[in-house]
C-alpha cells in the first residue's frame, strides 16, 4: 500500500487548523476505472473507513517514493456517492469558488509552516 508522507500530512493538518478548516484525513480508493463505483464496492469501502475515490494520488505517491521526495494530497470533494445518490457539486460555481479559495488558503498556510520549519532547522 502506498501512502503520503506523514510530515506533509501533519503540515496540511496544521494549515487547516490555522484557517479554521476541519480536515478529513484517511484512506482514499485510487482507481482509473472511473464510473465503476458499484454499490457493493462502495459499502465495503465505507465499512473500511475509506473517505473517497480519486485517480491521481497513488501515482503521485509512487513517483515521490521512487524519487525519494515527500508528497501528500489535498483533495476537494467534487461529487458524492456516499448516500448512494450521485450528488454533483463540480458544476456549482459557488461551491467551486468557495472550495478553490479555501484550498489556496490551506496551501499558502502550509507553505508558511514549511518556511517556518525550514528557518528553525537552518538556525
Amino acid at each position: 500500500m502506498i501512502r503520503p508522507d506523514l510530515e506533509i500530512v501533519k503540515i496540511l493538518k496544521e494549515a487547516c487548523s490555522k484557517i479554521g478548516v476541519k480536515p478529513f484525513i484517511g484512506s482514499v480508493w485510487d482507481t482509473d476505472a472511473i464510473y465503476r463505483e458499484m454499490r457493493g464496492r462502495i459499502e465495503k469501502l465505507q465499512a473500511q473507513g475509506v473517505l473517497g475515490v480519486e485517480m491521481e494520488s497513488s501515482a503521485t505517491f509512487t513517483v515521490a517514493k521512487f524519487r525519494g521526495i515527500k508528497a501528500a494530497s489535498l483533495l476537494v470533494v467534487s461529487d458524492s456517492l456516499a448516500n448512494f445518490k450521485w450528488e454533483l457539486y463540480f458544476l456549482n460555481d459557488g461551491y467551486l469558488k468557495s472550495h478553490l479559495e479555501t484550498s489556496s488558503k490551506i496551501i499558502l498556510e502550509a507553505l508558511k509552516v514549511l518556511a517556518r520549519d525550514d528557518d528553525v532547522t537552518n538556525d
